[in-house]
């Protein structure tokens, strides 16, 4: 083989090499990404359903309030408003809501 010919292969198997490791780094941080987000996902739908069944424990008057502020972002007079009741009556009633005793747990018969 010439040593020109020689140079431009060896150089040219070099920059390939070089070209399939950066490819490999990009893939692996991909996966990382993807792997993170699907484990966010999954810890935020376990979440939701931790919520939903606190919300569900809550007397109705207390969860009325709770969804309103929190997941409707209404202020207290536009809460007064809906719920019919003061503006006092429902900073009370979320003030109350983390309070709230949760209800007995039932044991389940074998």
């Amino acid at each position: 083989m010439e040593v020109g010919l020689r140079a431009w292969l060896g150089r040219t198997v070099s920059l390939q090499a070089r070209m399939l490791r950066r490819t490999d780094a990009r893939r692996a941080r991909r996966e990382r990404a993807v792997a993170a987000e699907t484990s966010a996902v999954t810890e935020l739908l376990e979440r939701q359903d931790e919520v939903e069944t606190a919300l569900a424990t809550l007397p109705e008057t207390l969860r009325e309030a709770v969804v309103l502020r929190d997941l409707h972002d209404l202020e207290y007079r536009e809460m007064a408003h809906v719920l019919g009741a003061s503006e006092n009556a429902c900073r009370i009633r979320v003030f109350l809501a983390p309070l709230a005793p949760a209800p007995p747990e039932v044991p389940i018969r074998p």
